[in-house]
């Protein structure tokens, strides 16, 4: 996600390591003044492990909702890897990004 902070004026990474505990959950946030990007990634239980990616848009004087742009079961590291690749996509073609 780096694209978003080299490219197009967002601060981050702002990481939010996970605790020491399952289920253990990581946020990674990214920042401009008209959104925030979070990608959230948990490893639980048994091997279930997921990845959400999700975007909020400033509007008018408040912050809107938050927007689900991918959620995805991540049991490898490379379905950890393509979710993220998938989740890259969305947020560029929802912040019209290129």
């Amino acid at each position: 996600m780096g694209f978003l902070a080299d490219d197009h004026g967002f601060a981050g990474p702002e990481i939010q390591h996970p605790g020491e505990r399952i289920p253990a959950i990581a946020h990674v946030s990214y920042h401009r003044s008209d959104a925030t990007v979070e990608i959230v990634h948990v490893v639980g239980f048994m091997g279930e492990n997921y990845v959400e990616t999700r975007c909020r848009r400033k509007e008018g004087s408040g912050e809107g909702d938050w927007m689900t742009l991918g959620n995805n079961t991540t049991r490898t590291g490379y379905q950890l890897r393509r979710a993220i690749e998938i989740h890259a996509q969305a947020i560029r073609s929802h912040l019209e990004l290129k």
